[in-house]
């Protein structure tokens, strides 16, 4: 099919040429490589709007915790206990409750420099007992003198990143030979719309690569004579979730036990989570469905996205996707997203932009475009693990 010609200019819609139809390549291209560019379709389809800035909040909301994570082990009749992350969130009579042997503890003080948290074991009739290393205890309450009026305000925790946008952007250079050459099925000029697509190919890998692999960056150029200027990158999923909250390196091969204790630590965190989507590997797609056979199910998630999804009912209940692009070291890659927490905002829409650089009318160039930026909010709610073998 050829493509009709379409004349653009950067950063703008496509506009009229005489006798031509323009193009806009954005509808076409959230229906094309499904296979190939998974979470480029499913997070364009979930897009409900475009930015307008080239500077994009990235919103990170660190929700109010109901859960503090132990990290160091204490024994049954400990006066004190490490708190991961949320230390400076607890308040003097706070009380922390280990669903593992019943104990209800009592927070008698706590310090905004370091993690370790003054507390009594064993509060009412509950017994003492040893917590683990990693334990989760829950936050259920907190108890006053009668009559005090005593205050213990808490800190909201928000904090704001920002995310640029990436440009991403690929084209083709056409002699004036090649414009008119034909392909063995086509007719005059198909031999320019075939290179155009194999361009729009190479595109959309690069695009998909972006919204995982990509650094958030502002930094100046050090290309000669352009000192004073700044490139902007966007930050990808890595970035965020590598060493995250819930990252987890397996180091070996994948077992039912080992995926099961990992999505359960996740959901323990995020009970609420729904709209989960696993992005995995062929060879992790393929053991899953191995290990836990008995809980997949054809996803009804799939015509929605317009691709071939499993659904695993478990520990979580999610979506699976096979990604083709993780091979080699990327072969042991598994991403678990909330998407009601994450948009793809674009600024600029992709499109197929004709006839975009000319010089004596000895060459064109055909573009594909796009301004984009990939947002998360809550990081706790997204999960990465590597290592699969």
């Amino acid at each position: 099919m050829r493509f009709p010609t379409v004349v653009g200019e950067a950063w703008s819609s496509n506009i009229y040429a005489t006798n031509e139809k323009p193009v806009d390549m954005f509808k076409p291209m959230t229906n094309s490589y499904a296979a190939l560019t998974p979470l480029t379709v499913i997070l364009t389809r979930l897009a409900t709007g475009m930015t307008a800035n080239s500077q994009i909040d990235w919103v990170e909301r660190n929700e109010l915790p109901t859960q503090v994570r132990v990290t160091a082990a204490a024994a049954s009749g400990a006066s004190t206990l490490t708190i991961a992350d949320h230390y400076t969130y607890i308040k003097n009579h706070d009380f922390l409750y280990n669903p593992k042997t019943f104990e209800l503890i009592k927070v008698e003080g706590y310090s905004t420099e370091d993690s370790s948290v003054d507390v009594v074991k064993g509060w009412g009739s509950t017994t003492e007992t040893a917590v683990e290393s990693g334990q989760l205890l829950d936050l259920i309450s907190s108890s006053y003198y009668e009559g005090s009026e005593e205050q213990h305000p808490r800190q909201a925790l928000n904090t704001r990143f920002f995310n640029y946008t990436s440009e991403i952007k690929d084209s083709t250079r056409h002699s004036r030979r090649t414009m008119n050459e034909k392909t063995e099925f086509g007719g005059k000029g198909t031999k320019r719309d075939e290179d155009n697509q194999k361009m729009i190919r190479a595109w959309r890998i690069k695009f998909e690569k972006a919204l995982f692999m990509s650094y958030r960056s502002d930094t100046v150029s050090t290309e000669s004579g352009k000192t004073s200027q700044y490139i902007k990158t966007m930050g990808g999923l890595i970035e965020r979730l590598y060493n995250g909250s819930n990252y987890n390196n397996f180091g070996g091969p994948l077992t039912e036990t080992a995926l099961e204790n990992w999505l359960t630590s996740y959901y323990e965190g995020m009970p609420d989570t729904n709209s989960l989507l696993c992005v995995c590997s062929p060879k992790v797609y393929q053991r899953i469905n191995q290990l836990v056979k008995h809980l997949i199910r054809l996803s009804p998630n799939s015509k929605r996205y317009g691709m071939n999804l499993k659904q695993y009912d478990g520990a979580v209940t999610m979506d699976l996707v096979r990604h083709p692009l993780f091979t080699g070291n990327k072969a042991g890659w598994m991403f678990l997203l909330d998407l009601s927490h994450i948009k793809l905002i674009y600024q600029e829409k992709p499109v197929l932009e004709r006839d975009v650089a000319m010089k004596r009318y000895n060459y064109v160039e055909d573009q594909m475009y796009a301004l984009v930026t990939l947002m998360l909010s809550v990081e706790e709610r997204h999960a990465f693990a590597d290592g699969i073998t």
